[in-house]
This record gives structure tokens, sequence and C-alpha cells, in this order.
């Protein structure tokens, strides 16, 4: 599943714990303030809200700048719990790329920066958001069946 961003559906964050498709569990999400905003009508309160409503779920909820801007860009939701152990199971691939293994951090990263489909962590990026349709962005790596279990790189 692809989840959009421009639209007025909340399910990029919503969705966020839940198995999709039989194939994992959505462990990140983000939905872009303009778009809470403008699309969806919310307010400022309605926002707090939503986040709220996401953490009393049991989720983390980040409000985040895009990039070297200061302000508040959107809101990021994850499933720390899941999250933690998927990235610890990648942590030598994330280290070798120089990406955190942390939640909190790993998240923030993702708001920093944009990784080009070639890049060697974007297909992890990609399980981590439930973008499952992009299995075929990286023929040089497999992704298993078990998402806990490391991707392998095929040179």
């Amino acid at each position: 599943m692809i989840y959009d961003n421009g639209t007025s559906s909340l399910a990029d964050i919503l969705d966020v714990g839940t198995c999709l498709e039989g194939r994992g569990i959505k462990m990140v999400g983000y939905k872009t303030l303009r778009d809470l905003t403008m699309l969806c009508g919310l307010s400022e309160t309605d926002i707090t809200a939503l986040a709220e409503n996401i953490e009393r779920r049991g989720y983390r909820t980040l409000t985040l700048p895009k990039g070297d801007d200061l302000k508040p860009w959107a809101l990021y939701a994850f499933d720390a719990a899941s999250l933690s152990v998927y990235l610890a199971s990648h942590s030598v691939l994330l280290r070798s790329q120089d990406w955190p293994d942390q939640c909190d951090a790993f998240v923030r990263r993702l708001a920093m920066d944009w990784m080009p489909q070639e890049s060697a962590v974007r297909k992890l990026i990609d399980i981590c958001f439930g973008n499952f349709s992009h299995e075929t962005s990286r023929s040089d790596m497999s992704v298993p069946l078990n998402p806990f279990q490391p991707l392998s790189l095929h040179r």
C-alpha cells in the first residue's frame, strides 16, 4: 500500500501499529500540517487532540520541521515497540549508512532527509512506512517475510 500526502485521508498516521496486507506492521506515518489544516480542516487544537488520541492508543508522536527549517512541518506517528525491534535488527546496515538505530532519532532523521531509491536504507524506510509496493525498488535487496529478520544485500 502506498500512502499519499496531499489528500484529506488520515490513514497514514491512523494506520500506525496495524498489520497491512498480511505483510507487516506499519511502524511510521506522517501527515503534513498543511494537509491537516487545509485538506482535513483541522485546527491547531484538533491536531493536538489527534496527536493525543494516537498516543492514548500506545504510539508516539512528534511534530517535526522538514530539513533545516525550524518551523513545524508534519505530525509523525510511530509504533515505538515494533520500530525499536525492527531498527535493532537492522542496526548494522543503519550504522554503516550513518543512520540512527533508536526510534526518536530515526524518525527525526526521516524528517530531515529524503532518501533516493538507490539508497541502502530506502527499502528499510519503505517497510517502516508500510509502503510494500516499493519492494521492487531495490533489485539488490531481498525483503524477508518476517520484517524483523535483517534485509539481505545481493552484490
